[in-house]
């Protein structure tokens, strides 16, 4: 069974995604050429940061909940859901550091996210 991400409220725009920049190992030669070659057999693609705002106290404990204790602090990949112009998309996916929380006062908290993909 797959895990699911808790949060069904969509996030604010202002996200992106990409690969990171470190995908070659280059080695220098002796008479000044490079030897080159993949880091990765497959590219690792990132996703975020996705910010949420106002959750409430309940939302914001049940996504802790969730990094804590049913990814195991992230390292369990989850299914989560996107949407951009062209529709949703569902990627698989796990967490790429700690959730970031802010309280902004009145019992709402502002979430950030960054997953890589699986």
């Amino acid at each position: 069974m797959a895990l699911l991400f808790p949060i069904t409220q969509r996030p604010i725009v202002g996200w992106s995604d990409g690969r990171p920049d470190n995908l070659l190992i280059v080695s220098q030669q002796d008479a000044g050429y490079k030897v080159t070659r993949p880091r990765f057999t497959r590219p690792i693609n990132k996703l975020g940061p996705f910010v949420w705002q106002y959750l409430n106290e309940v939302q914001k404990e049940q996504l802790m909940t969730f990094y804590d204790e049913t990814t195991g602090f992230g390292s369990l990949p989850f299914n989560f859901t996107y949407y951009t112009r062209a529709g949703s998309h569902t990627v698989n996916v796990r967490f790429d550091g700690a959730p970031k929380c802010q309280y902004v006062g009145y019992g709402k908290w502002l979430v950030t996210c960054s997953f890589e993909e699986v």
